[in-house]
């Protein structure tokens, strides 16, 4: 199945390469983006009803773990593609 990002999506990939660099530096940051982006859409191309139901109508939300560290992605699947709405590390506290 075919994977793409919402605006909000992308966001969420920013806001983790933005902490990531917070704490080390920029390409650190945004390598850690990169394989949270490339961990989600090859587990949800292949797999894309494995999530549950999310707290909002029509998505679903499943954990993805990049290394060591589990990311929640919420998502929708509409028609033949999967929208990917929202990526967060949970091991922070406001993960949704």
């Amino acid at each position: 199945m075919r994977v793409a990002w919402t605006r909000q999506g992308l966001a969420s990939l920013r806001e983790i390469a933005m902490h990531v660099a917070h704490h080390t530096d920029l390409e650190t940051g945004d390598l850690a983006a990169a394989r949270v982006q490339v961990a989600v859409e090859d587990l949800l191309s292949q797999f894309p009803r494995i999530g549950g139901p999310g707290r909002v109508t029509r998505t679903r939300t499943t954990i993805v773990r990049v290394g060591s560290h589990p990311y929640r992605a919420v998502y929708r699947i509409v028609g033949e593609r999967v929208l990917i709405d929202y990526v967060r590390d949970t091991r922070r506290g406001d993960a949704m």
